[in-house]
């Protein structure tokens, strides 16, 4: 049960650059990613239980989730991540596979210009 959803949000936030910043650092298997990945995940899934959906935006160098505008240390780090893919939003489904998150985190870990083209993004996913 989310007592505050703004905490929790913000928790979220956290995850999903500690999440990233790993993925960047160490090799994709190395325990240091997986258990990042799979905090990531839960707080995910906590959150979709309670609210089915759940949207990361990127507007005007802020960072909203659904209805909230957050504040915090991790704001930069995920607005540049947003920017360097041209990203505006992310959307995570109530219907999200644990193993379909690595994916994710592994395209938004890599610079853009390792990434060819949208096609490659979408033949990803």
């Amino acid at each position: 049960m989310i007592t505050n959803k703004k905490e929790f949000v913000s928790e979220i936030i956290k995850s999903f650059r500690t999440t990233i910043s790993s993925y960047r650092i160490y090799p994709p298997n190395s325990q240091v990613v997986l258990n990042n990945i799979a905090q990531f995940y839960q707080l995910l899934n906590e959150y979709l239980s309670n609210f089915n959906t759940i949207t990361i935006s990127c507007l005007q160098d802020k960072i909203i989730i659904d209805d909230i505008e957050l504040k915090s240390p991790h704001e930069s780090f995920v607005t540049t991540t947003f920017k360097d893919h041209n990203l505006q939003s992310i959307t995570f489904k109530k219907e999200l596979k644990a193993q379909e998150l690595p994916i994710i985190i592994d395209l938004l870990s890599k610079p853009k210009q390792q990434l060819l083209t949208a096609d490659k993004i979408i033949e990803t996913l």
